[in-house]
């Protein structure tokens, strides 16, 4: 699949709000690396490791209760347009984002973007990070390939997937996330990045 330079990003940087919603970078939301989840007595969801990586446990009230951490992660400026993830709830349920109606031209411009990057590619969601420095991680909920995008005034701030370093200020990267380690390099400026994606396995859009 080949990568268009035709679209103009300027589309989308004239709609980026001023300010996106504070979230937090989970591990289990991208799938964290395993080192870093050993260094921080953490698994992927947050629950508290003894010293032999096993889930720790606690005694109140006579009942048995795990040890969890609902704060885990740094708080960032994040939203997920299309379809998301709920937090918390098993089945991996995924739901139509409520950031689909706050940011409605700004949904449909992504949208049109993505037909003229990549006519062939298949997308059912669409992060955008704003000065999020992502430690080495996989996309372990994802399905196939991702296309990312780096905007704004900005140095630096590269893409590392794997062992290859990609210049992504307005240069559109596919790779798989969700099979390959990537991570942010250092950056100074206003950073923002858009990554479309699939939840979705039978995904129509």
């Amino acid at each position: 699949m080949e990568i268009s330079t035709d679209y103009n990003f300027d589309k989308i940087i004239n709609l980026l709000p001023d300010k996106i919603p504070l979230s937090r970078d989970r591990p289990n939301v991208s799938g964290a690396d395993v080192e870093f989840c050993k260094t921080t007595k953490k698994d992927h969801s947050g629950n508290y490791l003894d010293e032999n990586g096993n889930k720790r446990k606690e005694i109140r009230c006579g009942k048995l209760t795990q040890l969890r951490t609902i704060s885990y992660g740094n708080k960032c400026e994040s939203i997920t347009l299309g379809y998301t993830q709920l937090m918390f709830r098993k089945g991996n349920q995924v739901i139509e984002s409520n950031k689909n109606k706050k940011y409605p031209e700004l949904y449909e411009e992504l949208k049109n973007a993505i037909k003229i990057i990549a006519p062939d590619f298949i997308s059912d969601s669409i992060t955008i990070n704003h000065n999020l420095k992502c430690k080495r991680h996989k996309d372990g909920r994802n399905v196939g390939d991702s296309i990312i995008v780096g905007l704004g005034n900005y140095e630096g701030g590269e893409l590392k997937v794997e062992d290859k370093i990609y210049d992504i200020n307005q240069k559109p990267l596919k790779f798989n996330g969700s099979k390959l380690y990537h991570e942010t390099l250092d950056f100074i400026g206003d950073r923002w990045s858009i990554i479309w994606f699939r939840k979705l396995k039978n995904s129509l859009n």
